[in-house]
């Protein structure tokens, strides 16, 4: 993390994932993460369910899609005891 190669920030995560930047992704297993991801902007926000997707679903999905590998594990596994995670090639 101190080289700029891992985060656990969804705004970070989601951009980098569909410039295919992600080498592992770790999201939390039955965990949900309610916002937007604005594809044209590489914009993400938080929002309540009734406003979103589910952007933990939506990472992985796209993670999957670029031939990341994904991993679900407890939500304590993941640094900082947060729902995502991800381990960048550059």
């Amino acid at each position: 993390a101190s080289k700029g190669l891992a985060s656990t920030d969804p705004g970070t995560i989601l951009p980098a994932i569909a410039d295919g930047r992600v080498a592992n992704l770790f999201v939390a297993e039955g965990r949900r993460l309610w916002g937007r991801y604005e594809r044209d902007s590489r914009k993400t926000s938080l929002s309540g369910e009734s406003d979103g997707e589910d952007l933990l679903d939506l990472a992985a999905v796209n993670a999957l899609n670029h031939g990341t590998e994904v991993y679900i594990l407890k939500q304590e596994d993941i640094p900082d005891n947060g729902l995502l995670a991800a381990e960048l090639r550059y």
